[in-house]
């Protein structure tokens, strides 16, 4: 029991102040004498508001897939060449309308998943098993009356083109496909190689570009 005493009473001890120049040794430990008031990180530079603006700001800049809305403008423009951000090897920018389709489908984390879930490397997403079967004519055709709008009315062809029709029953399968249910006010561009696939398969007069549910419901 004696040794277990001399042991605390020969421990380390500190106590709230500042250091000062005088330190004196016991027998077995160092003690140092603390004087004033110390406050911490006194010393330390303090860090700029500026930093977690910039931060913020950035956030906001960026969309659902991680990519700046300069970015797009640029790859829109042509500023930014196809080669640079297409990586899949299956887009075409000749269908496009709108900055926000200019988007490589190995940027959307949900469309590489669809490989690395089945344990496969990440490729552009028209190969994948299950899209060629998705996008087919009499699929489509099927699917569509299935398929409900926001006021619950079943998707028709009426005052439409067959091809309009497909067209807009693939994009809203393909989204369902690869982000699940999301609500009538959440959408999501799909990649430049879907839209370029689609509208070359089921050619039309006329192409509407993607809008957001925010912009639809401005427009009404």
């Amino acid at each position: 029991m004696s040794d277990v005493s001399s042991e605390s009473d020969n421990s380390d001890q500190v106590s709230v102040g500042s250091v000062s120049s005088e330190r004196y040794s016991s027998s077995d430990s160092d003690e140092y004498k603390f004087e004033d008031n110390f406050l911490p990180y006194q010393d330390e530079p303090l860090a700029s508001s500026s930093d977690d603006q910039t931060e913020e700001l950035s956030d906001e800049e960026l969309d659902e897939d991680g990519i700046s809305r300069p970015v797009l403008e640029q790859r829109y423009e042509k500023q930014i060449p196809l080669q640079q951000w297409c990586t899949c090897g299956g887009c075409d920018d000749s269908l496009l309308v709108g900055a926000r389709e200019f988007r490589c489908c190995k940027e959307i984390l949900e469309a590489t998943g669809k490989f690395t879930f089945e344990g496969m490397n990440a490729a552009c997403i028209l190969s994948h098993h299950d899209f060629a079967p998705m996008t087919n004519r009499t699929v489509l055709l099927q699917v569509g009356p299935l398929l409900r709008d926001k006021s619950g009315k079943r998707y028709q062809k009426s005052g439409h083109t067959e091809n309009e029709f497909l067209r807009a029953v693939a994009y809203r399968w393909l989204a369902r496909w690869l982000f699940g249910e999301m609500g009538w006010e959440n959408t999501r561009p799909l990649s430049a190689c879907i839209y370029q696939k689609i509208r070359k398969t089921f050619a039309t007069s006329n192409t509407v570009g993607y809008t957001s549910g925010q912009e639809r419901a401005s427009d009404h």
